[in-house]
């Protein structure tokens, strides 16, 4: 519980904080414009759904952009075109915890003996178009907040980078003129 002091001068007494691990979350894509997602069950939605990559920092001093790196070196993929897309309070009025989200693109497999991966890590992993994820956010394929996020987040970078570079593309092409 907290004394909060509202910007008004109100003081509220005994405020619930939840605390809870910071997260970071990653999409991952690959060369070929898809994008690495699991299958698996998560009890918090009571069934199975498509996950992005995702882990808890175990402090929240942690350096959420080290521990992507290694995260992704858990499934057994690297990278070395990160954007960072942002870190957001979970709940606006009991804090709860930070995520984290990254957009890991050119993703390359590291070599079996290379690759940090838990036993377990390996499964259910596989590559997806981006068709059938934007799909997949609307027909409930993807049923956890932090994963919908990161894909329209990511979504958004894609976007960016492409009207980037056309933009670049043209700017080169009027100078050769």
């Amino acid at each position: 519980m907290e004394h909060v002091r509202l910007p008004d001068g109100q003081i509220i007494c005994n405020w619930p904080i939840v605390d809870a691990r910071n997260y970071c979350n990653i999409v991952v894509c690959n060369e070929a414009g898809e994008i690495l997602v699991r299958d698996g069950y998560r009890h918090g939605a009571r069934r199975s759904s498509w996950q992005m990559v995702a882990g808890h920092l175990e402090n929240a001093a942690d350096d959420p952009f080290h521990f992507s790196e290694q995260l992704l070196r858990t499934v057994g993929y690297t990278s070395s075109d990160w954007e960072y897309l942002g870190g957001f309070v979970v709940d606006g009025d009991q804090h709860v915890s930070v995520a984290h989200f990254f957009l890991a693109l050119s993703a390359e497999a590291l070599p079996r003996d290379a690759a940090e991966r838990p036993e377990e890590a390996g499964e259910n992993w596989r590559w997806v178009s981006l068709a059938d994820l934007q799909t997949a956010l609307f027909d409930g394929r993807i049923s956890l907040l932090n994963d919908a996020a990161n894909l329209l987040f990511a979504f958004q970078a894609l976007e960016r980078r492409k009207r980037q570079g056309a933009i670049d593309r043209l700017l080169k092409s009027q100078e050769n003129h």
